[in-house]
C-alpha cells in the first residue's frame, strides 16, 4: 500500500513574482514548434530568491543539448522575445524527475494552466514552491 504523507515546510515568499503569462506564451510557442513540453513550471529557489522555469521535453525530443538549442531558437524569435523569458532562467528537467512525478501524483494539467503549489514534503521528497503551467508526465 502506497501511503502518501505531506508536510508543510516554511519558506519565505518570493520578492519577484514569476512571469506566468510569459511561460504560458512560451509553452504555446513550443507547442506550435512541435517541442511540446510534458511539464513546464516555475520553481522558486529560496537560496537565490529567484524563479527557474523547468521544462521537461516531449518523449521524441533530442537529448538535453538539442532541446536547449531548440528552446533557445524559439526564444530568439520576435514572439519568443515577447514572452520576456530569459534563456538563463530555463532549466531542462527529465520527465522522470522525482519532483515532477510527486507533483503529478496530486496535480494534473495537460492544458496550459497556472496552478500554485506551496512548498512541501511528499513521500520524503521536498517539493519547492511552484507554479505549474503544464504537468502531463
Amino acid at each position: 500500500m502506497n501511503t502518501r504523507r505531506a508536510s508543510s515546510r516554511s519558506s519565505r515568499s518570493p520578492r519577484q513574482p514569476a512571469n506566468v503569462a510569459g511561460a504560458q506564451d512560451l509553452v504555446r510557442l513550443l507547442d506550435q514548434a512541435g517541442l511540446t513540453p510534458q511539464a513546464a513550471l516555475w520553481v522558486y529557489r529560496e537560496e537565490t530568491d529567484s524563479w527557474r522555469l523547468w521544462l521537461a521535453p516531449p518523449p521524441h525530443a533530442e537529448e538535453r543539448t538539442g532541446y536547449y538549442k531548440a528552446v533557445s531558437g524559439v526564444l530568439a524569435t520576435p514572439e519568443g522575445k515577447a514572452t520576456r523569458i530569459d534563456f538563463g532562467d530555463v532549466q531542462y528537467v527529465a520527465p522522470k524527475d522525482d519532483v515532477l512525478r510527486g507533483l503529478a501524483d496530486t496535480v494534473s494539467a495537460a492544458r496550459i494552466a497556472a496552478i500554485k503549489v506551496g512548498a512541501s514534503v511528499v513521500n520524503g521528497i521536498y517539493h519547492p514552491d511552484s507554479i505549474i503551467i503544464r504537468l502531463a508526465v
